[in-house]
């Protein structure tokens, strides 16, 4: 099969679209003619198979497990446009493909039967995707456990899989033909392929249908439900399986906005609170006491912190215990037999602050604890003089047990901009509907979110975003090999923003150096990224990476890669206005980046300052220097980093 396709060929298929005359073969392009696909049916199975650049990279076998059929009818249509996000990487989105609608219905469907399905095919500049429109039982409930799917890729192509969301990624690609049927493979999914290009598949706009893993099965991917089954009736459309199409992993991250073009438009009329900026936890910044708390807020404003964010413990335990939780607690703990408080706290009320002893776990094997006293309303009237928003985290049960609009509506009275949902349950048709009621409600009491644990995005950050930032991905909680750091923008980041809880300075052990973790806040994208460690610490004994810290606007215009390679190194490069800022990633290996400025405008002298390990402290956490000098466009910026290293700049116009 050819994949070139001429304006005169697709006016052909327009045409034959009008006459009613179906092809054997019906084929579309991108506007840009780099991703192609063409149609057919193989012995009544839909079929596509997908070309970038003229070279074909996947077939795949399309839509839900029914009847062999019959095209009837087909329609192509193209958009070309672009949408302003609320925040992103880029000031517009670009949204440009190219569709193919086809009908299908039985071999031998009379006029007046209605379809098996209809399929809707689109060749982006960024990818393929498709997804499938179809009737259940429309007078009963009916379920269905599986899809038809499938998708094959050349001879030769490997992964990055991972087991499951927190899991590490490997250093280098597995082949596809080696990846077992059990367990089943997360999204999205990155693979090069065969030399020729790179591809990350993933699903986009789920709702009201269960999330999906992949299977893997002799090199055929096909997605497997995450949890139980698809219910409904009437009509039925699938999410949207897409697949990433690129010439270099660069670009993949550059093009990474493909995953919010594939959901609907911003659902919220008024989006001017949803502002941008980063947040810090309570977690090494301060206790869990109201004059403690306040206290955080200078050094936070200092650093140029948006949000402060108090995670568990703040209304009791995360989840309601039981009279067997408590009893197997206070055997492990005989010292607070006489310590009341902690008892009303394992009650887990949402609509009130705890007071008193706050156990953590009743059957985990150490000790942890707060002790809490709160004052919320006093808090959020202190957080207000710095123009910094409180945060608060609750978990998934207790979400699921009250009214989530009643409860919105009291934090919102008391004066609450974000929550932090944490153990969400994920996977399931009822979780992905329940998860969207989230994200409706929030913005109802203008909350913004950061959803923790399984969930990976979908997009809906465009629809609904509000949703600033989540997690389903494994990060510095998990300790894991720093190459997990310079694989994260290439896989899970490809969805949406990652909520790695990063710890800037600390945490656990030493794993990179400081300006490594540092990079990463702008290496990441999203429009917040909840640190952990101390602000105070950061002030007094690193204020240098302060002026870069603070400077971050988290709402960019434009976005460009460099010297990107998965797992190894990667160099971004960010713009807001007409300020640069900059960031370079090491993984487990040494690595010298040289960086051509010429992304810079002509004509203009640029001051550049630039935050780098220091040589005498390579490979350790402890040190880094400054330096400054003046730049035009063309030069080159080299850096020689240690493994687990980095370096962060901000270019500036020097002003006459």
């Amino acid at each position: 099969m050819k994949y070139i396709f001429s304006a005169a060929s697709l006016l052909i298929y327009a045409f034959s679209t009008f006459a009613k005359e179906i092809p054997k073969e019906i084929a579309i392009s991108s506007p840009d003619r780099r991703v192609s696909c063409v149609f057919s049916l193989e012995d009544g199975v839909p079929l596509a198979e997908v070309a970038f650049e003229n070279k074909r990279v996947f077939t795949s076998h399309l839509g839900r497990v029914c009847e062999k059929g019959k095209v009837s009818d087909f329609k192509i249509t193209s958009v070309n446009r672009e949408w302003k996000p609320v925040w992103g990487f880029k000031e517009k989105y670009p949204e440009n493909y190219t569709q193919l609608e086809v009908v299908l219905v039985r071999d031998q469907a009379k006029d007046s039967e209605r379809s098996l399905q209809t399929l809707l095919l689109r060749c982006y500049n960024e990818g393929f995707a498709v997804r499938s429109k179809f009737m259940m039982e429309p007078y009963g409930l009916t379920a269905f456990s599986k899809e038809r799917t499938d998708w094959r890729f050349e001879k030769g192509t490997a992964a990055w899989p991972i087991e499951w969301a927190e899991s590490t990624f490997p250093a280098d690609p597995i082949p596809l033909e080696k990846l077992s049927p059990e367990p089943a493979w997360r999204m999205p999914l990155t693979m090069r392929v065969a030399n020729d290009c790179y591809a990350s598949l993933f699903e986009a706009h789920a709702e009201n249908y269960p999330r999906s893993f992949l299977q893997a099965e002799g090199g055929v991917l096909s997605p497997r439900f995450a949890v139980g089954v698809k219910e409904g009736r009437g009509e039925i459309f699938t999410p949207w399986r897409a697949v990433a199409l690129a010439s270099s992993p660069a670009e993949l991250i550059e093009r990474a906005y493909f995953v919010e073009n594939l959901n609907p438009p911003c659902a919220i009329a008024d989006t001017s609170w949803i502002k941008p900026g980063y947040c810090i936890s309570d977690h090494g910044n301060f206790k869990l006491k109201t004059d403690d708390v306040i206290s955080s807020a200078k050094y936070a404003k200092a650093i140029g912190v948006k949000y402060i964010q108090i995670d568990w413990g703040w209304y009791g335990t995360e989840y309601e215990w039981t009279d067997e939780d408590r009893a197997s607690y206070l055997s492990r703990h005989p010292e607070l037999k006489n310590e009341k408080t902690w008892i009303e706290n394992t009650k887990a009320n949402p609509y009130t602050t705890a007071f008193g002893v706050v156990p953590y776990h009743p059957y985990w094997p150490y000790s942890g604890h707060s002790h809490v006293e709160l004052d919320i309303p006093a808090i959020v009237a202190e957080f207000r003089k710095h123009d910094i928003g409180l945060c608060l985290y609750i978990h998934g049960s207790i979400l699921e047990k009250y009214d989530m609009d009643e409860l919105f509506a009291t934090y919102a009275k008391w004066g609450v901009v974000g929550l932090k949902p944490g153990f969400v349950a994920y996977g399931s048709q009822a979780s992905t509907d329940f998860i969207r009621k989230l994200c409706a409600t929030a913005a109802k009491h203008r909350l913004w979110l950061d959803i923790h644990d399984a969930y990976v995005p979908d997009g809906m950050e465009r629809t609904w975003p509000n949703l600033m930032i989540s997690e389903g991905g494994g990060g510095e909680e998990g300790n894991h090999p720093v190459r997990q750091d310079v694989a994260l923008p290439f896989t899970r980041c490809l969805v949406g923003p990652f909520d790695y809880t990063p710890g800037l300075f600390y945490y656990r052990k030493a794993r990179a150096t400081k300006l490594h973790k540092a990079a990463m806040l702008l290496a990441y994208p999203g429009p917040t990224a909840i640190m952990r460690g101390s602000a105070k610490e950061l002030v007094e004994k690193n204020a240098s990476i302060v002026e870069f810290l603070s400077a971050l606007p988290w709402n960019y215009d434009d976005t460009r890669v460099y010297d990107a390679e998965i797992s190894r190194h990667l160099t971004v490069v960010r713009r807001k206005g007409r300020d640069y800022f900059i960031a370079s990633l090491t993984g487990d290996e040494a690595h010298e980046t040289s960086l051509s400025l010429s992304f810079l405008e002509e004509n203009k002298k640029y001051k550049l300052t630039l935050w780098r390990d220091d040589e005498k402290c390579a490979g350790t956490p402890r040190g880094f220097v400054r330096e400054e000098r003046f730049v035009t466009k063309g030069g080159v910026l080299k850096i020689a980093m240690s493994a687990s290293g980095g370096f962060c700049a901000l270019v500036r116009e020097e002003k006459e």
